[in-house]
């Protein structure tokens, strides 16, 4: 028998405040060297679902497996290769990034050199003497990752990484997490609910909607339910419409903006160099996607 390649696998897993039911039969199935996106909108149960995957909230059935294991038999084994960081991190402002790491480090009886490592793989290790006050919220939420990443974890579980980080803050994370997905080798599980972050970086996407698990697939997958499509502004409709006819595209017109069924970014990338070959003017071009309200009622629907 082949072992698994899932790293969290749940069955039916249900949590309740009481009698509010909170997470209601979900299944997840999250592969080995992946980036796996949950997404939804606030209050949708990402959060408790995350506190249940990392054992803070137990469910009376037992219903989850990590590394092919029961979390609440195997709990302290399964903790001790997974890394989580659930909501901002806990860091002392008035002590530089490294005392901060060094705080841990002495738990888990790792030496500089580990944090040196994990400094330098979030792209701290420069400011490593820096005070933590003195941060940016980008800055922060990469010492909070690194603190996740001192005792070397297979597993990353992140709960919105992301939240209120200025553009150039959730690059950052977002380049750090392919980096080590990619480079490192780390399954990521992270929580979000932008869905233009989820598309930016994952691979494998499931979607919460009340408790309930709407979607669950590949990127690619979730792209065909979205049905994005292209918006073109031109100063030469006429023409363009010509083209477009010539080359029988589908397309709808009002005036000079065309509307066209996005296929992929090598698709758009052709008909760009289509129209400039014919010299045709486009003042701009852009992606239309729903939104993920629109998303959820499709899915809930479907």
């Amino acid at each position: 028998m082949k072992p698994s390649k899932l790293v969290i696998e749940t069955n039916q897993l249900t949590y309740s405040y009481g009698n509010s039911l909170v997470i209601d039969n979900i299944d997840l199935s999250v592969e080995k060297n992946s980036i796996y996106g949950f997404l939804g909108p606030n209050g949708a149960g990402k959060t408790t679902t995350i506190k249940l995957l990392v054992a803070l909230l137990h469910s009376r059935r037992n219903s989850i497996k990590i590394f092919n294991k029961d979390v609440v038999a195997n709990r302290l084994e399964i903790l001790s290769k997974l890394g989580s960081l659930i909501e901002e991190p806990s860091l002392y402002d008035h002590l530089s990034a490294f005392d901060n790491l060094r705080q841990k480090a002495i738990i888990f009886n790792l030496d500089n050199k580990r944090i040196d490592h994990v400094l330098e793989l979030v792209g701290l290790k420069l400011s490593s003497k820096k005070k933590v006050g003195e941060f940016s919220s980008g800055m922060k939420q990469r010492l909070g990752i690194a603190k996740v990443l001192l005792s070397d974890p297979e597993l990353i579980i992140l709960d919105e990484p992301t939240n209120g980080l200025d553009p150039s803050g959730m690059i950052e994370i977002r380049e750090l997490m392919k980096h080590l997905c990619h480079e490192c080798g780390k399954t990521i599980f992270l929580s979000s609910h932008l869905l233009g972050e989820i598309e930016k970086i994952c691979t494998d996407v499931g979607i919460i909607s009340n408790g309930k698990i709407v979607f669950q697939g590949s990127l690619n997958d979730l792209n065909e339910i979205n049905n994005k499509q292209l918006e073109i502004f031109t100063g030469e409709p006429e023409r363009l419409k010509e083209l477009l006819l010539k080359m029988e595209y589908d397309f709808s017109q009002k005036e000079n903006k065309f509307i066209l069924c996005y296929i992929s970014d090598q698709s758009t990338s052709k008909l760009i160099e289509l129209i400039c070959s014919h010299s045709i003017s486009i003042y701009s071009l852009r992606t239309i996607e729903k939104s993920l309200e629109d998303l959820f009622v499709k899915l809930t629907t479907k």
